[in-house]
């Protein structure tokens, strides 16, 4: 058995088809069913039934994939270790990372670590939390820095301080709004002057937690009458909350990005629910916030890697800098 016949197994597998894992490979199909058969052969077992339109790994075949994987990863980790003796932490780290984080993520982690490990290349995937979970257990990334809720099994997780839903808009519609509640829930007064939100950041980027600092409060009750842009993922847990409370809120738009729900505040169509955090992606000055009080409503965004997959030394060395930067965002 040679670490070649593992990677085309692993092509395979990863690919669904022999025809599309010999086009990855840039073999012609052939040679590739050749190896696979020879492979079975020398396992005693059959890998994976051919269908008409994918391949179905089966029980054997499920249990040989993780052991490649794991066998590889062992390999290519003896290797790197192997260069890096007596060098600074150099190599590639296949990172995900999920839209809503990647401004806030890349100005306040991912650009100081790329200062302190210049050796290190980031090969950058973005998508939603689900399909970067997807690629991992796939072991086509190395880490993934996703958005609660998630089911954290087979996983570590490094989560940052809880960040917090707000309401971003522009200045009309949070002004009504203001005007329909009159007080947070906590029954102090709501700060009827409406914060601006420049330069691509939370207000008070400079402190220690991921939401920056503090901001008037408003319920989700009090929004319920202007245009909502809903961010997917929290539609029913939003939707739910109006129907207890009987009342029906109008719905602009409903979007699988935080990018667009940020956008179509920005020009002015209705109030974005988004995670704090993703008013990075903004530098209109003239988005104004709220944070959400009732109900409270927060995710953590998360560095996550399987738990049995042997990471690199440069991916050792980024999860425990995002270690040290939780702590920074902590205060501790």
């Amino acid at each position: 058995m040679e670490l070649r016949q593992l990677r085309y197994f692993i092509t395979v597998v990863n690919e669904g088809t022999i025809s599309l894992a010999a086009r990855r490979l840039h073999l012609s199909q052939p040679p590739l069913s050749h190896q696979m058969k020879l492979l079975e052969e020398e396992l005693g077992v059959t890998l994976f039934e051919r269908g008409s339109r994918h391949i179905r790994l089966t029980l054997p075949g499920k249990a040989f994939y993780e052991r490649a994987l794991a066998i590889l990863d062992l390999s290519e980790l003896a290797k790197s270790e192997i260069v890096s003796l007596d060098q600074e932490i150099a190599g590639t780290i296949k990172l995900g990372i999920i839209s809503s984080a990647a401004e806030f993520i890349t100005s306040r982690f991912l650009a100081p670590f790329q200062k302190e490990s210049p050796q290190v290349t980031l090969e950058v995937s973005e998508s939603n939390t689900f399909h970067l979970l997807e690629l991992l257990h796939m072991n086509q990334i190395d880490l993934a820095i996703v958005r609660t809720p998630f089911s954290r099994r087979a996983l570590d997780c490094i989560a940052l301080p809880p960040d917090p839903f707000i309401a971003a808009a522009r200045p009309p519609y949070l002004e009504a709004a203001d005007r329909t509640g009159g007080s947070g829930t906590d029954g102090a007064p709501v700060d009827t002057e409406t914060p601006s939100v420049s330069g691509g950041a939370p207000a008070d980027t400079e402190t220690s937690s991921v939401s920056g600092g503090a901001l008037p409060g408003l319920s989700l009750a009090q929004f319920a009458a202007s245009p909502l842009i809903l961010y997917r993922r929290w539609e029913p847990l939003i939707l739910n909350y109006f129907d207890e409370i009987a009342v029906q809120p109008r719905i602009g738009c409903v979007t699988d990005d935080a990018r667009t729900a940020i956008l179509w505040a920005r020009e002015g169509a209705g109030i974005a629910l988004v995670p704090r955090s993703t008013l990075y992606l903004t530098r209109d000055p003239q988005l104004v916030c709220r944070e959400i009080t009732a109900p409270r409503l927060s995710s953590s965004i998360c560095l996550v890697r399987r738990q049995e997959k042997i990471v690199s030394l440069a991916a050792a060395a980024f999860y425990e800098r995002f270690l040290r930067f939780r702590g920074e965002l902590s205060g501790s």
